[in-house]
């Protein structure tokens, strides 16, 4: 608050992609102050009204209910009111959107938040080029939302999705795709899954949101910066880049670190957890394990075990 911001704090805030700066903290403050409080607010009143109207909840009861979910969603929590979480919202939209906009613009960080609100300040509308790390972070979700959605769809259409009309399925494949990376929200019964499905829903665990957000995992730009360096190493490229920009070796390192560690602490958890409790299969294991580590809480439902 005065101003007088250590050496070594400042160079941790920007390994986290934080935008703090000598004499910058307190816009920094501010802004996330601010643009959570004004995201959270659209949230619990769409929720909020949606529960008036369509469920016949009293008004006080209503708000209750609508800033609860606001910001467990936003934050990336997952927590919810009801003892079986979203299941009984699988069908309505109303609720599922506005909850997977919240979870996704909290999962997004603040940095990109910032970057994209000065750009649109400066000139009405972003047209020009936006930071390296803003770019992979929106590419980056986008692809895998895109993807996550399309591979629950394949892997439940006839499973889980089955009972469902066109719109649903669609509506709770974009769910599924966005939940796990990493709020926790969950509209269908993850126990009964097919493997497959929990096994890609443990990479979009793993991988997680973006830096200096509220999501957890290893970071979105930590996948793409590990991704660019297989590609540069397997076209016998010296240099690593992205988006035409090289990157400096410490942040392969440091990428590679943190993978290396994330998957360390997952499979001492997972032989653990198969050592002390054998009679849960390692699908189950697997799932639970990496959804403690990137901070999810979805559960196949051996938790409570």
């Amino acid at each position: 608050f005065t101003g007088r911001i250590s050496f070594k704090a400042r160079k941790t805030g920007a390994y986290e992609g934080r935008p703090i700066a000598p004499g910058g903290i307190r816009k920094t403050l501010i802004f996330t102050f601010a643009f959570t409080a004004v995201a959270e607010t659209i949230i619990a009143v769409i929720v909020a009204a949606r529960l008036m109207i369509g469920y016949g909840h009293s008004f006080p009861r209503a708000v209750w209910e609508g800033i609860f979910h606001a910001v467990s969603a936003f934050n990336n929590a997952g927590f919810s009111t009801n003892s079986d979480n979203l299941v009984p919202f699988v069908s309505d939209a109303w609720i599922l959107l506005p909850l997977a906009a919240a979870l996704i613009g909290g999962g997004l960080g603040f940095p990109v938040w910032a970057e994209l609100a000065r750009l649109v300040r400066r000139d009405r509308h972003v047209v020009h080029r936006i930071s390296i790390t803003a770019r992979m972070t929106l590419t980056a979700t986008m692809v895998l939302l895109l993807a996550g959605g399309v591979f629950f769809a394949c892997m439940e259409w006839t499973g889980l999705l089955s009972s469902m009309s066109l719109g649903d399925k669609l509506l709770n494949s974009f769910f599924a795709s966005a939940s796990p990376r990493t709020a926790g929200f969950n509209a269908i019964d993850y126990g009964q899954a097919h493997p497959i499905t929990l096994m890609g829903t443990d990479i979009l665990m793993f991988i997680g949101g973006g830096s200096a957000g509220t999501a957890g995992g290893i970071k979105v730009t930590t996948a793409c910066v590990l991704l660019a360096a297989m590609t540069a190493e397997f076209s016998g490229r010296e240099t690593t880049t992205i988006g035409h920009r090289s990157l400096p070796r410490s942040v392969t390192r440091q990428a590679l670190a943190l993978s290396f560690a994330g998957v360390l602490v997952v499979t001492l958890g997972v032989a653990a957890l198969r050592f002390f409790d054998p009679e849960f299969s390692g699908d189950q294991v697997s799932f639970e394990v990496l959804s403690a580590f990137a901070t999810v809480g979805l559960s196949t439902g051996i938790t409570a075990s």
